[in-house]
C-alpha cells in the first residue's frame, strides 16, 4: 500500500492535464498512488488518462457515467484512497519535484497532531507566466493552540487576507485520519473554507516557506469561468451548479451555510466545555460581522420557497 494517495477529480481537463500528470510523475518521492476520477468528460481526457494509466501501475483511472458535480467527485477520489496521507490534485495545477517529499518530511518531523502540510504557492496563467498581484496566503504562521488557529482564520482585519481567502492549503497534503473526521467537500460554493475550519479545530497546520505548489489561473477554471458569465446571486448559482448539478437553479446561501457549518464544528469539539465556548465565541463574531449578508441570503431563500427559483442562465 502506498503511503501517499493523490486524488485527481477531473472534467474536460485535456487542456492542461498532461503537464499536471508529468509534474506528479516527476516527484522525487515515489511511494504514492494516483487516483483519477473522470466526471464524464467529453474531450480527450479519457484517452490521455488511459494512456498514462497503461504505462504506470501507480495510476488508476475510472470514468463516471454522468457528471455528478465537483463535490461528489472530489469526495469520491478520497473514498477510493488508502494512503496514510492524502492530496487533492486539480488537473491544471502543478507540483515541483520536491512537493511530496517535503510535505511527508514535515509530517514525520512535526508534531503528531498535525493535520495538514501546505507549502507556499506560486500563481501562473494559462501560458505558465507568473500572475502579478496574486500571491500566496500572507499568514503562514503555524499555531499549536486551536483558538489561535481559528482566530487567524476567522478574525482578521478587513484589509488583511486570512488563510481562507485563497484556500491554497486545500491542495496541500492531509493526514487521512483527520480528513475522515471532516465533512470533506460539501455541495456549495467555498465549502473548502468549511473544511479548513473543521481541520483547524482538529489539529495544527504545518507551513513550508518554499514555493512547491503552482496554482494556474485561467479563464476556463471553475471560478473564473463563473465570474466571466455572472455576477451577484447569478454567480453564486453558477458556482453551486458546478459543485452539484442536482441543485439546479436554487440559490446556495453560501455565507449562511458556512456560518452553520462553522458553528456545528465548534459545538462538536470533543474537548472541554471551555474550548467549545471559546470556539463558539470566535465563530459567532464571524457570523455577527456578516449578519446583513446572511439576512439577505435568508430573504432570497424564503422568496424562492414561495415563488420558485429565478435564474438568468440555463445550467449546462
Amino acid at each position: 500500500m502506498a503511503r501517499v494517495s493523490i486524488g485527481m477529480p477531473v472534467y474536460n481537463g485535456a487542456d492542461f492535464i498532461v503537464e499536471t500528470l508529468e509534474s506528479i510523475l516527476a516527484q522525487d518521492y515515489t511511494d504514492f498512488e494516483l487516483i483519477i476520477s473522470d466526471n464524464a468528460s467529453t474531450d480527450a481526457t479519457r484517452e490521455i488518462c488511459e494512456s498514462y494509466a497503461s504505462r504506470d501501475p501507480r495510476i488508476s483511472y475510472s470514468r463516471l457515467p454522468e457528471n455528478l458535480g465537483a463535490a461528489r467527485n472530489y469526495n469520491r477520489v478520497f473514498e477510493l484512497a488508502s494512503g496514510e496521507f492524502f492530496k487533492w490534485a486539480a488537473h491544471d495545477d502543478l507540483l515541483t519535484p520536491r512537493f511530496l517529499s517535503s510535505c511527508v518530511a514535515a509530517f514525520d518531523t512535526g508534531p503528531p497532531e498535525a493535520v495538514l502540510v501546505h507549502p507556499a504557492t506560486r500563481v501562473i496563467d494559462e501560458a505558465g507566466r507568473p500572475v502579478r498581484g496574486v500571491g500566496d496566503d500572507p499568514d503562514r504562521t503555524t499555531e499549536l493552540v486551536f483558538s489561535r488557529r481559528l482566530e487567524r482564520m476567522l478574525v482578521t482585519p478587513e484589509d488583511v487576507q486570512s488563510i481562507l481567502h485563497r484556500c491554497f492549503p486545500v491542495f496541500g497534503l492531509f493526514r487521512r485520519s483527520a480528513l475522515e473526521r471532516s465533512s470533506l467537500i460539501a455541495n456549495f460554493p467555498r465549502s473548502d473554507m468549511l473544511l479548513l475550519v473543521q481541520l483547524a479545530l482538529i489539529g495544527p497546520f504545518l507551513a513550508i516557506d518554499e514555493e512547491l505548489f503552482i496554482y494556474r489561473r485561467h479563464l476556463n477554471n471553475s471560478i473564473m469561468s463563473a465570474e466571466k458569465n455572472g455576477r451577484g446571486t447569478d454567480l453564486e448559482r453558477r458556482i453551486a451548479h458546478w459543485f452539484d448539478p442536482r441543485r439546479g437553479k436554487y440559490f446556495p446561501a453560501t455565507v449562511t451555510r458556512l456560518s452553520m457549518g462553522f458553528l456545528r464544528a465548534a459545538l462538536r469539539l470533543p474537548d472541554s466545555t471551555s474550548d467549545r465556548m471559546t470556539a463558539t465565541r470566535i465563530v459567532l463574531y464571524w457570523i455577527w460581522k456578516r449578519k446583513r449578508q446572511i439576512a439577505g441570503e435568508i430573504k432570497i431563500v424564503l422568496r424562492e420557497r414561495l415563488m420558485g427559483p429565478t435564474l438568468r442562465y440555463a445550467p449546462e
